[in-house]
């Protein structure tokens, strides 16, 4: 992975999580069925923040999901104190408004806080714009992902 861009002025850390994203380029990357796939998401943002102040966590994802993950997100939002959005997939069973929620958020951040690191944690390359001008803003950004899907 390349060293983050660097430029934060203040200590804080803000980090996005496309849960849904995570755990199916997770479970195909390490060769599990989704189901039987698991993320530990309080133990993600342990890692990823690596003792840094943290700022805020976003989560979003969709359903329908195995319940295991419902449950992930209750623990998520309830005991953690993470922020967390999940939408309904469409009559095809696909995603719909996750990744434009997480961009949204992203822009939140970034236009009312001061500048710090933002931390996105996917599977696909969606958020180009949203890290682009973090950047442009003096925002540190890094990404994390499953090493087959940012080259």
């Amino acid at each position: 992975m390349p060293e983050p861009t660097v430029y934060a002025a203040s200590d804080l850390v803000y980090i996005f999580i496309d849960y849904s994203n995570v755990v199916h380029e997770g479970s195909r990357e390490c060769s599990f069925p989704n189901e039987s796939f698991n993320v530990d998401l309080n133990r993600l943002v342990t890692t990823v923040c690596n003792e840094r102040k943290l700022g805020g966590v976003f989560i979003a994802g969709s359903t329908p999901t195995p319940a295991k993950d419902e449950l992930a997100w209750r623990r998520a939002e309830h005991h953690h104190g993470f922020n967390v959005e999940i939408f309904p997939r469409n009559a095809f069973n696909k995603e719909e408004g996750v990744d434009v929620h997480l961009a949204c958020e992203i822009k939140t951040v970034m236009f009312t806080k001061i500048p710090g690191t933002l931390i996105l944690i996917t599977g696909d390359s969606d958020f180009s714009e949203p890290v682009n001008q973090a950047k442009e803003k003096k925002w540190g950004v890094e990404i994390w992902s499953w090493p087959k899907e940012w080259l």
